[in-house]
């Protein structure tokens, strides 16, 4: 259902990736919900938005960052199309109320993956749901990938101010 990879990124790529995202050098975009409706609205009250930065969408580089930190990354992946790429950020005042998002899936297309690189380690997590619910802790350089029809949420960290993730939407 999930394939984990711990230290997916090689170290010093890594240190320099998790530097320029956790930096002032990088522009980060305000989204006031993780998951909305079809009218932009919040699914869930226990959603209180997020930080974003665009590196790829459509076939459109965003980011003056996506050559040198993105696409190091994809090479291991055998992609065949890639569909999007974006940093989320997570920022909770440490000891505030886990903030959770509502279930959902990235792209409806059972031939799509979804993947998500954990830039630090927290007690926040990832939860994907089948027949079960798999729980992936916040582990800072593991790499985890499912089929995007997979329901999933982010879990809010209560120990951290920020948790950043690098989100990968792809065909292989």
């Amino acid at each position: 259902m999930v394939d984990v990879k711990n230290s997916f990124v090689e170290a010093d790529h890594f240190k320099k990736l998790k530097q320029t995202l956790f930096s002032s050098n990088i522009n980060w975009y305000w989204s006031h919900a993780m998951v909305t409706d079809a009218s932009y609205n919040k699914t869930t009250s226990e959603d209180s938005g997020f930080w974003y930065h665009n590196f790829y969408f459509r076939g459109e580089v965003l980011s003056p960052f996506f050559d040198t930190l993105i696409l190091p990354i994809l090479e291991p992946l055998k992609i065949s199309e890639l569909y999007n790429v974006r940093a989320n950020c997570m920022y909770n005042p440490i000891g505030s109320k886990k903030v959770i998002s509502d279930w959902h899936v990235d792209l409806k297309d059972s031939n799509a993956t979804t993947a998500i690189l954990y830039l630090n380690t927290c007690n926040g997590c990832t939860e994907i749901k089948k027949d079960i619910i798999y729980t992936q802790e916040s582990v800072e350089n593991t790499f985890i990938s499912f089929n995007s029809m997979l329901n999933h949420r982010a879990i809010g960290q209560t120990d951290s101010l920020r948790r950043i993730v690098i989100n990968f939407n792809y065909y292989v």
